[in-house]
């Protein structure tokens, strides 16, 4: 969960995790359910987009260019741009997932679903309904994807790994992104209408928007938000248990520790010279008498 006190360039809500840690984390009955509502809904409005005939998204202006360039289909070039933003991920250092395979699967699936479902548009109207909507879901479905946690694909990783190495808003990023590539795929031959503008310039503020209010946040057991250096330390208290075997006419205060062996039965180890209790008996003295070595005289 991320602490509210923290800045709004570091209150990014997408957690770094690889392909394990994204299935061994929690909230999976509702981010399961959540990638694949976003993904297939990124795919329907993708050809919401294309069927306004009003202008396409600024990847499809790239692929679109590159096709033309070179010759290659548009599959083809779709397929190229893909691998080359893949190999951008390795400096990065961004994570794929089971959203990264999905989203090559399931939004392809579910584009050619709409086309055969969504009628052309019949006038201007309908073509600007088209293109709102593409709009609006394109930026809603791609943030409710991301949400789930579960890996971005290809080109949203380009977006997710630049705005956690650079600590930049995603508005920004997400924006800096599609103008780059709407203007190079112009630059190649691509097709620019007044759609692509539309979403080069809402993209960024509408995902901006839609992440934080649609994002699972995964509870995180590992960090602690507060510095353990600043933590003040007691010293471990020592408590001395009584001992079991109590002297009898000993006080509780008087009683030894634990660390002192305590005996009922009376010591037999022999004192010093100097602290030899006589008894008034010579005999008794001589006999505790340290022995003498011999060839020494009793002067």
């Amino acid at each position: 969960m991320t602490p509210p006190h923290l800045p709004a360039a570091d209150r990014f809500v997408i957690r770094r995790m690889n392909a394990a840690e994204q299935l061994r984390a929690g909230r999976k009955l509702r981010r399961i359910p959540q990638l694949l509502v976003g993904l297939i809904g990124y795919g329907a409005s993708v050809m919401l987009l294309v069927t306004s005939g009003l202008g396409a998204a600024s990847w499809s202006v790239l692929t679109e260019g590159i096709s033309g360039s070179t010759g290659i289909s548009f599959g083809t070039a779709t397929n190229l741009i893909a691998v080359v933003v893949l190999v951008a991920w390795v400096p990065m250092r961004e994570l794929p997932g089971l959203g990264t395979l999905l989203n090559v699967v399931l939004i392809g699936i579910a584009a050619d679903a709409t086309a055969r479902i969504v009628p052309p548009p019949p006038d201007i109207e309908i073509r600007a309904l088209y293109l709102v909507a593409g709009i609006v879901g394109l930026a809603f479905f791609d943030a409710l994807y991301l949400g789930a946690q579960f890996g971005a694909g290809p080109r949203d990783g380009l977006m997710t790994g630049l705005v956690r190495l650079t600590r930049k808003p995603i508005p920004v990023i997400r924006t800096a992104i599609e103008v780059t590539v709407a203007a190079t795929g112009w630059l190649l031959g691509g097709t620019i209408g007044i759609g692509t503008v539309l979403i080069t310039v809402t993209m960024g503020p509408l995902v901006g928007y839609f992440l934080p209010r649609v994002a699972v946040e995964i509870p995180d057991r590992t960090t602690e938000y507060h510095d353990r250096r600043h933590i003040r330390r007691r010293p471990p208290r020592i408590r001395l248990r009584r001992s079991a075997n109590r002297v009898p006419g000993h006080s509780a205060e008087q009683v030894p520790g634990p660390a002192e062996a305590v005996s009922n039965e009376k010591s037999t180890a022999r004192k010093p010279f100097d602290e030899v209790e006589r008894d008034g008996s010579t005999g008794d003295t001589e006999q505790r008498l340290p022995s003498r070595p011999s060839g020494t005289s009793d002067r």
